[in-house]
């Protein structure tokens, strides 16, 4: 890699790379931080993960007390 080249975006749930394959992404509001759909889906189902985001341990916006697993991941698939 050229010094002028910068390494890929990785997703810190998995590690993959973001960008170049199949699998789609999303990004989390307020932070930015951006992940597969199913490494976050898998992230929100652990339950004391449930309320942070990966890379940052902010508090995304589709938190919001009472929701469940089913609304978190409506939002996460709509801001595709």
């Amino acid at each position: 890699m050229s010094d002028d080249q910068a390494a890929p975006e990785k997703c810190s749930i998995c590690w993959e790379e973001l960008d170049g394959g199949d699998a789609p992404t999303t990004t989390l509001d307020p932070c930015g931080h951006r992940f597969h759909v199913s490494c976050i889906i898998s992230w929100f189902r652990s339950a004391s993960n449930a309320t942070s985001c990966p890379a940052c341990r902010g508090q995304p916006d589709i938190h919001v007390t009472g929701w469940d697993l089913e609304d978190r991941c409506k939002v996460v698939m709509r801001r595709l």
